[in-house]
């Protein structure tokens, strides 16, 4: 996206992205018809697939919990570690 800058005659913000004011307004289905309605227009398209969001759950507590390095050795040695 191309970054916005005052019009030197009326100060307005304006863009050299003639697409800018597309990217809100088309919506479609699937990829089938956003690339007809593109090969219909003769532009030419780059597609990439989107990559898939992992989340990974964690509880509230955990954003605070303060492990020691000392926890993690026996943690990783088996033993009880007291919560």
């Amino acid at each position: 996206m191309t970054p916005r800058l005052p019009e030197p005659l009326m100060g307005w913000a304006q863009t050299c992205d003639s697409f800018a004011s597309l990217r809100g307004a088309l919506k479609f289905n699937d990829k089938t018809e956003a690339l007809a309605f593109v090969r219909g227009k003769g532009w030419e398209v780059v597609v990439t697939e989107a990559n898939e969001k992992r989340i990974i759950p964690h509880s509230y507590l955990d954003r605070f919990r303060i492990v020691r390095p000392e926890d993690e050795e026996r943690a990783s040695e088996g033993k009880n570690i007291r919560k």
